[in-house]
């Protein structure tokens, strides 16, 4: 159940147009941002991802 949640808020932070589909424009820029929102090193680690959070 909780599982069912969180991949329903996750749709709903992918999908930025709120249209109720998720688009690969829409996929991609998520990734772009994690990686934008880190230290610059091309990578993110789990450090810095429990930061994040």
């Amino acid at each position: 159940m909780r599982q069912m949640r969180q991949a329903h808020v996750r749709f709903g932070v992918l999908d930025s147009d709120k249209d109720g589909k998720m688009t690969p424009a829409e996929f991609e820029a998520s990734g772009l941002r994690a990686f934008a929102e880190q230290d610059g090193e091309g990578v993110v680690t789990a450090a810095e991802k429990k930061k994040g959070d």
